[in-house]
C-alpha cells in the first residue's frame, strides 16, 4: 500500500469530530455514523488499527532503554531476569551493601537475588518498585531489608513496600524517537530516587550497627 498522506488521515478524523459536533447522535446513530465512515476509509483505517501502538511495543522500547543504562553502567540488566509482565533491574550499590549472591547461569528470581528492582507496564501505565524475595534472603539481608518492609510480605514471599515515579505512556506515540529519550528521562529520574533511598538506607543501617557496637 502507497505511504498514507497526512492530510487524508487529518482529513478523515475532522469529519468523524464534525459531524458528531453538527448532531447530538444517540447509540445507533453513532454506530451507523462510525460505520459509514469506517467503510468509506477502510483501507486507511485497518493499516491505522494494525499498526497502532500495544503494550508490547512499550514493553520492547523500556528493555532497549535498560539494554542501553545497562552499557551506560547505570544498572545492571540482563532480559533473563524478566518475565512476561515484569521488567527487572539491581543496581551495584545495593548488590555490594547486601552482598547479593547472583547465579548469573539462571534466570529471574531464580537466580538467587534478594532483590530486584521492578517495572510493570499493563494498560500503558509504568511503574518502579522494590521487590524483595524472602526465599532467597539471608539472615542478615533480613535483618537489613527489615528497615524497608513497612508491609507484610504477600502469601507468595515479595515485598514491594517501596515504590518510586510512575509514568503515563498512554498519551505518548511509541512509534516515534523521541519517546525512547522520553523513557531514558523517566528512568533517570527513577535511578536519582533510587539512588537518594539506598544512600539513606544504607546510611540508616550503619548507624544503627554502630549504636549496637557503643552500646557493648
Amino acid at each position: 500500500m502507497d505511504e498514507i498522506d497526512n492530510e487524508k488521515v487529518s482529513y478523515i478524523l475532522k469529519e468523524y469530530n464534525d459531524n458528531i459536533r453538527r448532531n447530538i447522535l444517540n447509540d445507533i446513530e453513532l454506530k451507523e455514523l462510525s460505520a459509514e465512515i469506517y467503510f468509506k476509509y477502510k483501507e486507511v483505517l485497518d493499516l491505522i488499527f494494525e499498526n497502532r501502538p500495544d503494550t508490547q511495543m512499550l514493553r520492547e522500547k523500556l528493555v532497549g532503554v535498560l539494554n542501553y543504562l545497562n552499557e551506560q553502567g547505570n544498572l545492571i540488566f540482563d532480559e533473563k531476569y524478566c518475565s512476561k509482565t515484569f521488567l527487572r533491574f539491581r543496581t551495584r550499590r545495593l548488590d555490594n551493601f547486601i552482598d547479593n549472591v547472583v547465579k548469573e547461569e539462571n534466570t529471574e528470581w531464580s537466580t538467587g537475588s534478594a532483590y530486584f528492582y521492578e517495572i510493570t507496564y499493563s494498560n500503558f501505565q509504568t511503574d518502579v518498585y522494590l521487590s524483595i524475595s524472602k526465599k532467597n534472603l539471608t539472615d542478615i539481608q533480613s535483618r537489613q531489608f527489615k528497615l524497608l518492609t513497612f508491609d507484610r510480605y504477600s502469601k507468595y514471599g515479595f515485598n514491594t513496600s517501596n515504590k518510586f515515579l510512575n509514568f503515563d505512556a498512554s498519551d505518548e506515540n511509541l512509534l516515534l524517537s523521541e519517546a525512547t529519550q522520553t523513557l531514558i528521562d523517566f528512568l533517570l529520574e527513577n535511578l536519582q530516587q533510587i539512588d537518594e533511598f539506598e544512600k539513606v538506607f544504607i546510611e540508616t543501617w550503619n548507624e544503627k550497627e554502630k549504636e549496637k557496637t557503643n552500646d557493648k
